[in-house]
């Protein structure tokens, strides 16, 4: 090998000599910003938590609908009715199973209804419901509530035992079922004094049904409903 291919042989060792010397510390900069990604990442998945927040308790969830009707109560006559179910409308249907409420006091008779059918009975029962609470607790004379205990069923189905206190003293037992739906615990019935509301609706609506038909049903509950708006504005 001649002077000048030794000479640019040297040259060209000595350029890669450079290079990979100058590329070491670019591969440790590239491999430091991969690992802060692949960790940045790692914090994302592992670091946050991925379950949904739990459920609001079924003890809380009676606690806000208690809460509501002493609401109602307190606005009373100055509220008027339909400021009462204002007051009413959005807890009822945030803590109530409406849909799941329908198709038990329907019984065997939901099944053969129609999905339209099935949608009309659900916003007229929930309507019903809200307007017959908005109905009742119209006055407030110190009345209270107080949840005594809760009790699991089953995974997904809780009892909650409260005690209403009315404004003389005299206490009545009101027990509450709640299921768990989408999340979310939701009131399915209320047995007051051991009488459960879900076994008195059933019987009534179902006898309706076989007596009359289900159009009938429907148009009872909007009686009431505009009976109890009716008497309502005449007490003022």
């Amino acid at each position: 090998m001649n002077g000048r291919m030794q000479h640019k042989c040297r040259m060209n060792d000595r350029g890669l000599r450079l290079f990979l010397k100058g590329l070491v510390p670019i591969c440790f900069l590239l491999l430091f910003m991969n690992m802060s990604v692949i960790t940045g990442l790692g914090m994302v998945a592992y670091g946050q938590p991925t379950d949904t927040p739990e459920p609001i308790s079924p003890s809380k969830v009676i606690t806000k609908f208690h809460e509501a009707l002493i609401k109602s109560m307190k606005a009373g006559k100055e509220a008027g009715y339909e400021g009462r179910y204002a007051i009413l409308d959005p807890v009822l249907r945030d803590t109530y199973g409406f849909a799941t409420i329908s198709k038990m006091v329907l019984g065997s008779a939901w099944k053969t209804l129609d999905d339209e059918q099935k949608k009309s009975f659900i916003d007229v029962f929930t309507r019903f419901t809200i307007a017959t609470y908005a109905f009742r607790f119209d006055e407030y004379h110190g009345e209270q509530f107080e949840t005594i205990s809760e009790k699991e069923r089953r995974k997904n189905l809780r009892l909650v035992h409260s005690v209403f206190t009315d404004g003389n003293g005299a206490k009545r037992s009101f027990d509450y079922q709640l299921l768990l739906t989408k999340k979310h615990w939701r009131i399915v019935n209320v047995a007051v004094d051991g009488i459960s509301d879900i076994s008195l609706k059933r019987a009534e609506y179902t006898d309706i049904i076989k007596r009359d038909g289900f159009t009938a049903l429907l148009t009872n509950l909007k009686d009431h409903i505009h009976e109890m708006e009716s008497t309502a504005e005449k007490k003022g």
